[in-house]
């Protein structure tokens, strides 16, 4: 539900440099212009009138393979993807043999394609850019020029290097001002749409499995670790122990302080301390996407009941569940801004660390009594942002962070936001494992089934809109035009 179209939002707007990607530019001069010309001349992708040169489109490929590689660095690793090695070189469809490039330019023409049928609804609608596009286009240019400036570079040069041959700074803005655009029309179709009390509870009651939480307990029992060379007897007797002593768990559980307890019996020596503590099996606000498919059927079935146990016997051990309750999750989200100021450890060839803990909490202390001693309002705190947080994901919207849940934030933050009798306008330094953060607290919003609830509705809202664009647009892919993209980061 909401992923997908989070997803969709981002990709529409994400500008900013993230992957630098080197060109050859050791080619001569006459080769060089045929190759720019060619880039500029030559069409990739055409939607009515709308036409895409081979220039924007490589530009909105390394925007694409940015943008991706960013929000998925941490697993990169496990979906078989190493950016220091050419995208061509790397299988990404192992039945197919489509390659990691294919992938992204397959992509990069799905995202370009939703963005010039909106952006060819704005346009015809006489739309032109809302101020807040305006200033994040100036915002990326600006922060485009520094990095140049710090390479010694010209901007021209930089934007060449990251997004291809005969990329200028007339160029991106222009494929800025496209994307921006779109997104705008696209925002504002979609704040257009209302729904009623109705519309969320015939969504919710058809939907409840996605939206419910639970609560339970939970404990692991694996089987006991063989040798490589053991033999089929000894793997299925070491199974049976195991769930030997799954049931026997199960056997000395009848409420929650028994399953804790089993769980400190039956734990390993080197666990017993975690399961000292009573709430180590205890799990609140677990959803469907949460938890494995492998569970989820038992989870939510209608009948599940507060007591209900079972075990589920897998290959690596035994999982033994608890049921408590499940719901309808009312509670509020949060909104909020902040600045991020991080800390940095210095290490000096005798071993040395030593941090500037003191001298960034000094700067964030000042920075809050600067914004006191000002207007003290969210539009100024939303002032300080850009010049001042570490938080590249949050710079360009003032520091904004929506309609989190409990649980989503660093510990430091986390205990503020949900702190009893916090209400809106509370502004104070928060520190946490990152540095020290400005956080200004906007309000608690609506309860989280609701704004599941409404995120689920914008996207079958935008799916139609797209669906009916898709068929009033026509669109003509050429795509020996793609052997002009350069893939070989």
């Amino acid at each position: 539900m909401l992923k997908i179209l989070k997803r969709v939002l981002c990709l529409l707007v994400a500008a900013v440099l993230l992957l630098p990607v080197l060109i050859a530019c050791s080619t001569a001069q006459a080769d060089r212009e045929r190759k720019i010309k060619a880039m500029r001349d030559t069409v990739v992708l055409k939607v009515n009138d709308m036409e895409v040169s081979a220039l924007e489109f490589s530009y909105n490929y390394y925007s694409t393979v940015a943008q991706f590689t960013q929000t998925y660095s941490s697993y990169l690793n496990y979906i078989g993807l190493d950016p220091s090695v050419s995208l061509r070189d790397q299988v990404y469809d192992k039945e197919t043999g489509q390659t990691w490039a294919e992938y992204f330019i397959e992509a990069t023409t799905e995202q370009l394609k939703q963005v010039l049928f909106f952006y060819g609804e704005a346009v015809s609608r006489g739309a032109v850019l809302s101020e807040d596009s305006k200033n994040s286009i100036d915002a990326y240019v600006l922060e485009a020029r520094e990095a140049a400036e710090k390479a010694d570079k010209t901007l021209d040069g930089l934007l060449e290097e990251y997004y291809g041959i005969g990329m200028t700074e007339a160029d991106y803005r222009t494929f800025l001002e496209r994307r921006f655009l779109a997104s705008d029309y696209l925002d504002e179709y979609l704040a257009s749409r209302e729904y009623s009390d109705v519309d969320y509870e015939t969504y919710y009651l058809k939907n409840k499995d996605d939206l419910d939480a639970v609560d339970l307990r939970f404990f692991f029992l694996p089987v006991e670790s063989l040798d490589e060379d053991a033999s089929e007897e000894e793997i299925k007797a070491a199974a049976e122990a195991c769930k030997a002593s799954a049931n026997a768990f199960l056997s000395e559980v009848t409420d929650e302080a028994s399953f804790a307890a089993a769980a400190l019996k039956y734990a390993a020596e080197k666990d017993k301390e975690i399961y000292q503590e009573d709430t180590a099996t205890y799990h609140k606000g677990q959803y469907r996407d949460d938890i494995s498919e492998d569970y989820t059927d038992w989870l939510f079935d209608e009948v599940r009941k507060e007591g209900d146990k079972v075990m589920f016997s897998l290959e690596e051990g035994c999982a033994i569940f608890y049921f408590i309750r499940r719901y309808r999750p009312e509670h509020s989200l949060a909104s909020m801004r902040h600045i991020l100021l991080k800390v940095t450890e210095t290490k000096a060839e005798d071993g040395t660390v030593t941090t500037d803990d003191a001298e960034v909490k000094a700067k964030a202390e000042a920075l809050l009594k600067t914004w006191k001693e000002g207007d003290a309002t969210e539009d100024s705190f939303s002032a300080l942002v850009a010049d001042n947080t570490a938080d590249t994901s949050s710079a360009s919207t003032g520091g904004l962070y929506e309609n989190f849940d409990q649980g989503e934030m660093v510990a430091g933050i986390e205990n503020w936001i949900w702190a009893e009798g916090r209400k809106p306008g509370d502004c104070e330094v928060v520190s946490s494992t990152y540095g020290y953060h400005l956080v200004y607290f906007l309000e608690y919003t609506q309860p989280r089934w609701k704004q599941l609830t409404f995120d689920a509705l914008q996207e079958e809202d935008y799916n139609a809109l797209l669906e009916t664009l898709e068929k009033s647009y026509s669109v003509d892919v050429y795509e020996e035009a793609y052997d002009l993209i350069d893939t070989e980061e």
